[in-house]
């Protein structure tokens, strides 16, 4: 249905406008766009629905912006991609009330463990690779060191609110640290070999 319409609207842009674009390019520029505003509809539907908005759009935001350090998988289709997206997001996000309250309970324990699995995996298999993509090593060693920068950030940012004086108001921010790594564990994960084969599944099973 996109690339219907992105087609469409190319053909359209590439006839009246006064410089000549491909109307291939402009379709696939579009269709980018199209695909992304669909997804962040969806996503922001269900959020609105479940009343979980708010911090469905967090561990987006950490999840996005760590892939765009470390790259990985991605679906074979838009089909395939907003069905993962939808359904990895949601579950995430609605695991919150159970997953926070042993976060807040084991702060240090879970903060050490996160940076000994997302340094590992940022060692081994950042930065994750697609289709026939080469990196540089510069660019290899970019992708790693900002990860690691990235990681050390929040788990910095959250170790300082664990050992805030005054909880009450510490367990907001430490609540969106929470999020923050929820939305980098899964980023994490697909960079790894697990990663590829699953999204593998999806191409045979969407």
């Amino acid at each position: 249905m996109s690339k219907k319409l992105a087609d469409s609207l190319a053909l359209s842009l590439a006839r009246h406008s006064a410089v000549p674009y491909s109307p291939a390019v402009l379709s696939y520029g579009l269709q980018i766009l199209l695909n992304a505003a669909i997804k962040i509809a969806l996503l922001s539907l269900v959020g609105w629905m479940l009343n979980i908005l708010l911090e469905l759009y967090l561990i987006v935001f950490f999840f996005g912006s760590l892939r765009m350090i470390t790259g990985g998988v991605h679906a074979h289709t838009f089909k395939g991609c907003l069905t993962v997206s939808l359904i990895s997001f949601v579950l995430l996000t609605v695991s919150l009330p159970f997953t926070f309250p042993f976060f807040i309970q084991h702060t240090q324990l879970v903060l050490l463990l996160m940076l000994a699995f997302g340094s590992a995996l940022t060692f081994l298999y950042v930065p994750g690779k697609w289709g026939n993509r080469k990196f540089t090593n510069q660019r290899i060693r970019i992708s790693k060191w900002l990860s690691l920068l990235y990681l050390l950030g929040v788990i910095t940012a959250a170790w300082y609110a664990s050992v805030y004086p005054d909880e009450a108001a510490a367990r907001p921010f430490l609540r969106v640290c929470w999020l923050a790594m929820l939305g980098m564990t899964w980023q994490y994960i697909l960079v790894t070999p697990f990663g590829y084969k699953l999204f593998r599944a999806e191409r045979s099973n969407i």
